[in-house]
């Protein structure tokens, strides 16, 4: 879906679709398995608890996909070059990767990936394998062979529902980008208006210093805006609450941006702009997240139930009108169904008993602690985890996490938003305020439904773990320690304890993880 939302024509999609089915043509699969087969063996020689036999495997395997890589584009090249298709499409696409690519690096919070992980070549080789293949080739190609106007309908329903789907996985940063591009070229829209403003203010409940940063671009390590760019500066700032206008802040500013790497948007695009007032020199509206957040909240129509739920959380008086209908959008009777069982909770849950223990990952280190990435022994001790928890009864706690399809994948993604964002950091030894449901008010329907009083989130560490292929399976002198984040939604606080199991005293995995769950019972419980 973001693919889609990213592409420009049909014969982008057409590039990609050829490349994967390249793939297939080539037999990659089934020559990777023979491969990964191959590895098996010489793993029981080498050995994975050797670091230099762990990264020969890895290079060669790396090297072997990358060249399957370049095997897949020159299917495409081929194709293209019999088949009507534009072949600088090809060289677009690569283009859009590499930018795509340059961005992310740009970002404080990227993380570089281990070289040797890396299974595809470079975006610049990748570019230029396509323009040496079509160098003395006469191919004229065409962008669109099927049809552009439907192409152009596919292509923003991808924009739109990538944007639902980055707020659902609670990306909120990547939302609020996405957002405020589309919201430029339409300012009416109140589906973009909503999660500009609902995206700044979780984030604000979130990050310390979140309302004084600047708007997108402090995600951002180095702006570099033209000269050009910079001699746009406006005459005078509207925003209340930013600091006062100079060549430096406005340099960081996103009116500054709006060419580079951020948006790399052309004259052409900036000439399509509809909300003129947000590209003109005349004015800055804003600088920082607070001042961008009062504008954006001035644009909402106040007899719009779309924000219903905002009014809500802000305290303020509801639209009346505003009920469940086959006529109103998906996110609008998403939100009605919130706000009807937000308030239903509000009443009630401090009657509640019961709490889910939510497993949100595994970490597996050995004596020296060094990560183990071992998928088979993850999922047995996953299984170990199962077995311990299906004792419990779910009168208390409730380990069988019965929640509904959207929220288990919220769920999911929340080990990473806390990591993240920094939402750990809201926990502590000692209690700490935290209204975790006006933070994320769609969890209230399952809350509800379930009669949770406490969220727990299970984090288990396990230390002197050998990989699945060099253990002893009768052994199982690991040592456990598990931070259990609690979530009390009556009392509206969260707190953190850290608890282990006894050191290497070959108790089998489920009695340890049994003590484990018999403290989140005693938390649960108080």
């Amino acid at each position: 879906m973001g693919f889609l939302a990213l592409i420009n024509n049909e014969a982008e999609l057409a590039s990609t679709l050829c490349h994967e089915f390249g793939h297939y043509y080539s037999n990659h699969i089934y020559k990777d398995f023979k491969k990964t087969t191959k590895n098996k063996v010489l793993k029981s020689f080498i050995r994975s608890q050797s670091l230099l036999g762990g990264l020969l495997i890895a290079q060669d395997q790396s090297n072997y996909r990358k060249d399957q890589e370049r095997q897949a584009d020159t299917f495409s090249f081929n194709f293209f070059t019999k088949n009507g298709y534009s072949p600088e499409s090809i060289v677009e696409t690569f283009t859009h990767f590499q930018k795509i690519s340059s961005k992310h690096k740009n970002l404080y919070k990227y993380r570089s990936p281990l070289i040797y992980f890396s299974t595809h070549p470079t975006n610049e080789e990748r570019i230029n394998n396509a323009l040496l293949a079509f160098k003395n080739n006469s191919v004229v190609g065409k962008k669109f062979l099927v049809d552009s106007v439907s192409f152009s309908s596919i292509k923003k329903r991808a924009v739109d529902e990538t944007i639902y789907l980055l707020f659902e996985k609670l990306q909120y940063e990547e939302c609020l980008e996405m957002a405020y591009l589309q919201y430029l070229y339409e300012p009416n829209d109140e589906f973009y208006l909503f999660f500009i403003t609902e995206c700044l203010r979780r984030q604000f409940l979130i990050e310390d210093n979140y309302a004084t940063e600047f708007f997108i671009t402090s995600n951002y390590k180095y702006l570099m805006p033209t000269p050009n760019d910079l001699a746009q500066k406006p005459v005078f700032l509207k925003g209340k609450y930013s600091k006062k206008l100079s060549d430096k802040n406005f340099s960081k500013s996103i009116f500054a941006n709006y060419k580079n790497s951020i948006y790399s948007l052309s004259q052409s695009d900036l000439n399509k702009i509809k909300a003129k007032e947000l590209i003109t020199n005349d004015t800055l509206e804003f600088l920082f997240n607070e001042d961008a957040f009062y504008y954006f909240s001035s644009k909402i129509k106040d007899s719009s139930c779309v924000f219903n739920l905002q009014r809500m959380l802000f305290g303020d008086s509801l639209i009346v009108n505003c009920e469940p209908d086959s006529n109103r959008s998906e996110l609008e009777n998403d939100n009605l169904r919130t706000i009807s069982t937000y308030k239903t909770l509000k009443d009630n849950i401090g009657n509640y008993k019961k709490a889910p223990v939510i497993l949100l990952d595994i970490n597996l280190l050995t004596k020296r602690s060094a990560m183990v990435n071992d998928a088979q022994l993850r999922d047995e001790i996953y299984d170990s985890y199962i077995d311990a928890a299906s004792t419990y009864s779910s009168d208390v706690i409730d380990t069988k996490n019965k929640f509904n399809f959207r929220e288990s994948n919220r769920i999911k993604n929340m080990d990473n938003f806390m990591e993240a964002l920094g939402l750990k950091k809201m926990f502590s030894q000692s209690s700490t305020k935290v209204n975790f449901l006006s933070i994320f008010p769609e969890f209230s329907s399952e809350i509800d439904n379930f009669k949770y009083r406490k969220l727990v989130f299970l984090e288990l560490t396990g230390f002197g773990v050998n990989s699945y292929e060099t253990r002893s399976r009768s052994m199982n002198n690991d040592r456990w320690i598990a931070r259990i984040f609690v979530i009390d939604l009556v009392n509206k606080k969260t707190q953190v304890f850290v608890t282990k199991s006894d050191m290497f005293d070959f108790r089998s995995r489920e009695i340890k993880f049994t003590s484990i769950l018999n403290q989140c019972l005693r938390i649960v419980k108080e």
